[in-house]
């Protein structure tokens, strides 16, 4: 609920932006997992939520592409 009121405020032109969106996700490759895990951002991930899963989604989503972890 809050969310769909969430979108109510946003600029009109973001919200048609995120309804063409179309995002596809793919396994990951082995070296893109080995270097996030290495980050310091990971780090603190692990941290906070715990310990990944093994492997990962490569997940492509308006033009970027990022990882995507199983906690």
């Amino acid at each position: 609920m809050a969310g769909v009121a969430g979108l109510a405020f946003l600029p009109r032109g973001l919200v048609k932006r995120a309804g063409r969106a179309s995002p596809s996700a793919t396994p990951a490759a082995a070296p893109d997992i080995e270097r996030a895990l290495a980050s310091e951002t990971m780090h603190r991930a692990v941290q906070t939520w715990g310990p990944v899963s093994p492997g990962a989604l490569g997940v492509t989503a308006y033009g970027e592409r990022m990882l995507a972890f199983y906690h």
